[in-house]
C-alpha cells in the first residue's frame, strides 16, 4: 500500500512539472519494434509518390514531351533526346535533325512557301506515293522525292518567279505552287520532258485551271500556224502593272502584261523595245 502510494506520488509530480513547463510527456510507444523497425519518418511500405526510371531515378513529366508517339526517349526516365521511327533524333530543345521542332513544324518554313512556320508540318512523306498527309495538307518534297507534310498555302503573291512543279506545270511563283498543293521540282520554267505542253495542231488543253502560254522567241515566229505552248498556273489576280511591260501580243502594236497574255492564251513574244 505504501509502495503504490509512492508510485502515484511520483507520477503526479512528473505530470505537475510537465504542466508547469508547457509541454506534455511523450507517450510510451506501443510498438517500438513493430513493422517499420522504429525508424522515424518511414511508413510500412517504403514507397514514394514519384515515378522511378530504369535506374531508380525519381522522374517527372518529360519537358519537352516526345514529338511523336513513335519517338522513344534515351535517358533513364524515357525523356529526350528522343529517337524517332523515321531515323531522326530530337534533342532536348525539341528539334530533330531533319529541321522540325517538337511539334513537328518546319524550322525553316518561311514566306516563300506561303505556309506559316507553325502550321503543323512534320510527317514524313514521298512525292507521287499514296497521299498520307490528310485533308488540307500536301507533300512538300524538293526535287519530287522525300519530303514533309505541310498545310496547303494560304498566301499568294503576284511577283513573277517561275518554278517548275512536280506535275510538269510551270507556276508563277512558289506561293502559287503552295496554294495548289504542289511540290517544286526546280526553279525556273518547266522544259523538255518535264513540261506539260498545250496548243499545237491537236489543240491540247492544260490540266485544271492552268493556262497555255503561247510564247515565241521572235515576232517573225508569230506567223507559225498551230503554235505549241507550255502550261502555266497563274495567281488568281495578275499583277497590276501599268508601265514597264516587256511582252507584246503577236497581233498588237502595244505592249501588255505577260500574265494577262498567258491567261487569255494569246500568242506573244518578248519585246525589248517596249517603252519603260
Amino acid at each position: 500500500m505504501r509502495r503504490a502510494f509512492v508510485v502515484a506520488a511520483v507520477s503526479s509530480f512528473v505530470y505537475a512539472v510537465a504542466a508547469c513547463s508547457g509541454s506534455s510527456p511523450d507517450p510510451i510507444p506501443s510498438d517500438p519494434g513493430g513493422s517499420n523497425g522504429g525508424v522515424p519518418g518511414s511508413d510500412a511500405s517504403g514507397g514514394s509518390s514519384g515515378t522511378s526510371g530504369s535506374s531508380g531515378t525519381q522522374c517527372g513529366p518529360c519537358d519537352p514531351p516526345p514529338p511523336h508517339p513513335s519517338c522513344k526517349g534515351t535517358d533513364p526516365c524515357g525523356c529526350g533526346p528522343y529517337t524517332c521511327s523515321d531515323g531522326g533524333q530530337v534533342d532536348d530543345a525539341g528539334h530533330d535533325d531533319a529541321g522540325h521542332d517538337d511539334a513537328g513544324h518546319d524550322d525553316d518554313a518561311g514566306p516563300d512557301s506561303g505556309v506559316e512556320p507553325d502550321a503543323g508540318a512534320g510527317d514524313a512523306c514521298e512525292w507521287g506515293a499514296a497521299n498520307t498527309c490528310g485533308p488540307g495538307r500536301y507533300c512538300r518534297a524538293n526535287n519530287c522525292g522525300k519530303g514533309r507534310c505541310v498545310p496547303i498555302g494560304l498566301i499568294e503573291t503576284t511577283t513573277k518567279g517561275p518554278v517548275c512543279g512536280c506535275d510538269g506545270v510551270t507556276y508563277w511563283n512558289e506561293t502559287v505552287a503552295a496554294k495548289h498543293g504542289m511540290s517544286v521540282r526546280q526553279k525556273g520554267e518547266c522544259s523538255g520532258v518535264n513540261a506539260v505542253t498545250c496548243g499545237g495542231f491537236v489543240g491540247t488543253n492544260c490540266p485544271g485551271s492552268a493556262s497555255c502560254a503561247l510564247r515565241v522567241k521572235t515576232q517573225e515566229q508569230c506567223s507559225v500556224a498551230d503554235l505549241p505552248g507550255i502550261c502555266w498556273q497563274l495567281p488568281a489576280t495578275c499583277p497590276l502593272i501599268s508601265i514597264g511591260h516587256r511582252t507584246r501580243a503577236c497581233d498588237s502594236r502595244t505592249c501588255s502584261d505577260e500574265c494577262g497574255l498567258i491567261r487569255s492564251s494569246t500568242p506573244y513574244f518578248e519585246d525589248n523595245d517596249c517603252p519603260l
